[in-house]
């Protein structure tokens, strides 16, 4: 059976798009810059499609209990078609004392 190569790439190296975040009280707000797919993300030939899945979670450093979280699933056809500046909205208050990722 042939052994499958471990290849290990960066988010950055993939998605090459500017992305910011910041947090505050009332949640978490993730900016992804406009971008051209086929230019700005590193796919495989042949790609139809990119599904970009972000997730934020966070909980009490002190407890480990949740503080909540919540995913985005973006589908993103790999064409030359740009796609406008967008800003995703998690409810996921960064209070003190919490651990976010």
């Amino acid at each position: 059976m042939a052994k499958l190569k471990e290849v290990i790439v960066s988010f950055g190296e993939r998605f090459k798009v500017p992305v910011s975040i910041s947090a505050n009280s009332s949640g978490v707000s993730v900016n992804i810059g406009s971008f051209i797919p086929v230019r700005n993300i590193s796919a495989p030939a042949g790609t139809l499609s990119v599904k970009l899945i972000i997730a934020v979670a966070a909980a009490r450093l002190a407890t480990g209990i949740s503080s909540g979280w919540q995913t985005e699933s973006i589908e993103i056809p790999f064409n030359e078609m740009e796609i406008p500046a967008r800003i995703l909205h998690f409810p996921v208050a960064a209070n003190e004392g919490n651990i976010m990722v």
